[in-house]
């Protein structure tokens, strides 16, 4: 493929009616066509093949290797063909963006992470190989996608969908470790929230203090929303204070347990608003009767003068 790449480029500068501009859109062209072409006779390879148990699983695991590793030396062929043919050592060329690689990796992942779904024994060599492959690509598509996406907008939203699939499907496919390497790589924060929380009490505390300290607000913020998204009342309305206005903007859109964290801080305006957001929820109309004279009453130690804030809390903390 290289040979075939320079002694084309060799032809292409050798015209003398090409000018500057036309001779490097024709070279980058040049990159994308010939550096697709191996990786899509061998994606076709695979597309085609017959479903016929361990000869499929091996001739997946042997084609997805070629192609992983033609691919993996693709950036390295770009440096090198713009160093010699265009006199620069920081050459990029659009490849990345005008090629379906992307969809090449993609297409090839899921091939390689059907085979081994259906890999019945996952002790023999040939599954650890495919295992290993799995993992690779996981690590091209990521890299590929995060180093593209602040060039081409339309990576970003791709960039994600492909992380969380990616490392969800490692971590269903027990490949745990790597999963976890690659969420902290790549700040997939539910899933280290979700590993540290199967962990024993002491361990799990140990985790997520390493991970605030490492990933900060981002990280917290994920943690909170887990929080809620399990209903965790304990958890939230003991949070730690200085991150008190990530746990208001998260329990906002969970008022049964946001209203009594805004009545543990005082902020009985925000407790009147997620009670009256929280109403049409209720289908017993006794529940409904107590929850509006909750609201009445945080309405009132929100709006009124001369009252006293202190007895009205202590009504509505009966409800708790």
């Amino acid at each position: 493929m290289e040979r075939c790449l320079n002694n084309t480029a060799r032809d292409v500068l050798n015209q003398d009616n090409l000018d500057t501009t036309t001779m490097q859109l024709t070279l980058d062209d040049l990159i994308s066509n010939h550096m697709t072409l191996l990786p899509k006779c061998l994606e076709h390879l695979i597309t085609h093949a017959l479903d016929n148990g361990e000869y499929t699983f091996r001739l997946v695991n042997s084609v997805g290797r070629l192609i992983y590793n033609t691919i993996a030396r693709i950036q390295a062929l770009e440096r090198s063909f713009g160093n010699e043919f265009l006199g620069i050592t920081t050459y990029e060329s659009v490849f990345f963006n005008t090629s379906d690689i992307g969809i090449i990796l993609h297409k090839n992942f899921t091939k390689v992470k059907t085979c081994i779904e259906k890999m019945a024994d996952d002790t023999t060599t040939l599954y650890g190989e495919i295992s290993g492959l799995l993992v690779d690509y996981s690590r091209l598509l990521l890299e590929v996608y995060k180093k593209y996406s602040p060039i081409d907008a339309s990576f970003t939203a791709q960039y994600h969908e492909e992380r969380d699939f990616i490392i969800n499907t490692l971590w269903k496919l027990k490949n745990k470790q790597a999963a976890l390497d690659l969420a902290v790589e790549y700040h997939y924060y539910p899933l280290l929230v979700t590993d540290a929380h199967a962990q024993p009490h002491d361990r799990c505390q140990q985790l997520i203090e390493q991970y605030v300290q490492d990933h900060g607000e981002e990280f917290v913020r994920c943690l909170i929303s887990y929080y809620s998204d399990t209903d965790n009342e304990e958890r939230l309305l003991h949070f730690d204070p200085t991150y008190d206005q990530l746990v208001s903007d998260v329990l906002n859109e969970n008022p049964k347990i946001g209203w009594k964290y805004h009545l543990k801080k005082g902020r009985y305006q925000q407790v009147y608003e997620l009670l009256h957001v929280l109403l049409p929820t209720l289908n017993e109309i006794a529940d409904r009767k107590i929850l509006s004279s909750q609201a009445k009453l945080a309405y009132l130690a929100a709006n009124t003068e001369n009252v006293d804030v202190t007895a009205l809390s202590v009504i509505l903390v009966t409800y708790f």
